[in-house]
This record gives structure tokens, C-alpha cells and sequence, in this order.
């Protein structure tokens, strides 16, 4: 039930105890539905997080065949195993973009979970407007996404970077 929201200038890095870590970049807001408990070295249950606004990069260490961390915004459920993967969204168009480096996750939409799809390393999809997921690719924006968690460096002009660079590349 808790939320974490982060200024213009500011970020936030959450470590859970299963060791993933969540960096919560510059304008954004989650909620924490749920954490994973560690007892006796064994993982216990997921971690539920809904992403409301802004962008974050996931590293999650999970070595299981089953989804231990979930993440949801407005339009789409992202099951993540072991992977590094970054989710923004551009507040003025309300596309949601998703890149994974290491790893593979899983996006459906909320409202028709048969408009559903998988991305592996190195691609990325974007949800245009809530509705359509474009086709995973290999985009040259995501080789531009700072994949590291734990990086607590501040780049307020990071988004409108990272924007730019998709437009430029979607023109």
C-alpha cells in the first residue's frame, strides 16, 4: 500500500529481500502492492508494483521457473523472471515503453490478456496510447537505456533523452 515518489532532480533505489533491486528514476510514481519475504534462504511469494507515472529499471535476481515480480500499470501486467529490464512511460502521450537487456519478460494487456507478448534481450516494445504493442525489436533507443539499478547518478534530462531518441527513431 505504500508509494514512492520521486522529484525533478531526485531517484529512489528499493533492494528487496530477495535481492532485486528497483531504480525509481526522476517524476515518478509507484505503489508497492506486495514484497517478496526471504525465510531460511527460500523466496516467499512476489513482489506486486504498479507503475503510475515516470520510469524505473529492474534488475531482479530470481534463479525459479515462476514469475517473482510483477509490475502493472493503467493498460498492462509485466511477469518478470531473472531479468534486467527498464518500463517508462511519456506522460504526454501515455506510451509505455518497454526494453529488456538481460532476461525475457512477459506484457499483456489488463483489458484483453490475448493481446499479450514476449521480450527477450535486447528488444524492446512500445504500448501506443494504451492500445496496440508494437513488435519487439531490437530498437537503438534501448542501447541507450542505463540498465544498472543500483547507478544513483541523477539525469534529470534523461527521459526527454531517452524520448528524443525513440522519436527520432520512429520517424
Amino acid at each position: 500500500g505504500d508509494a514512492v515518489k520521486t522529484g525533478k532532480n531526485s531517484l529512489a533505489i528499493l533492494r528487496f529481500p530477495d535481492k532485486s533491486t528497483i531504480r525509481i528514476e526522476p517524476n515518478s510514481l509507484i505503489e508497492i502492492s506486495s514484497i517478496v519475504e526471504r525465510v531460511n534462504n527460500e523466496s516467499l511469494g512476489s513482489t506486486s508494483l504498479i507503475l503510475k507515472a515516470g520510469r524505473s529499471v529492474i534488475n531482479i535476481i530470481n534463479k525459479g521457473q515462476a514469475p517473482v515480480f510483477n509490475i502493472k500499470t493503467k493498460n498492462v501486467a509485466i511477469g518478470v523472471r531473472g531479468t534486467y529490464f527498464f518500463a517508462g512511460i511519456d506522460e504526454q502521450s501515455s506510451d509505455l515503453d518497454i526494453s529488456v537487456q538481460k532476461g525475457e519478460v512477459e506484457v499483456a494487456r489488463l483489458d484483453d490478456a490475448e493481446i499479450a507478448d514476449s521480450i527477450s534481450a535486447g528488444k524492446g516494445v512500445t504500448l501506443e496510447k494504451g492500445q496496440n504493442f508494437t513488435q519487439p525489436q531490437e530498437y537503438d533507443w534501448i542501447k541507450k537505456v542505463n540498465f544498472d539499478a543500483s547507478d544513483k547518478s541523477v539525469e534529470p534530462n534523461y527521459l526527454s533523452q531517452h524520448l528524443e531518441n525513440k522519436r527520432l527513431e520512429f520517424r
